[in-house]
């Protein structure tokens, strides 16, 4: 039987989630579960396949890879490959002075 692989979260990317969700929300509660969703789905598939994203040398932040939300494609999940799965760093939208942020 195959072993379903783990996506965990750091602190920093549920903020981050929270702060899209919420931004979404105030608009239109539905975008906000698409986003949700997508999430979710987009998550998945990276646990699925670690090395899908594009490896990005952050100088403090070793092992980082990137890959777009589906559907909400300015939203970037910022991973790290893990045994069992994959470790949420970050999730931000792609307007934002990402190398400061690491």
């Amino acid at each position: 039987m195959k072993k379903i692989p783990k996506v965990v979260f750091q602190r920093t990317a549920e903020a981050d989630v929270d702060g899209a969700a919420i931004y979404y929300a105030m608009g239109n509660i539905e975008i906000a579960f698409e986003f949700l969703d997508a999430l979710e789905d987009t998550a998945r598939l990276l646990a699925d396949m670690p090395e899908l994203g594009t490896k990005r040398p952050f100088e403090h932040a070793e092992g980082l890879r990137m890959w777009p939300i589906h559907k909400f494609d300015k939203y970037l999940i910022f991973y790290r490959p893990t045994e069992v799965g994959i470790e949420i760093v970050r999730v931000l939208h792609a307007s934002r002075d990402i190398p400061r942020l690491f």
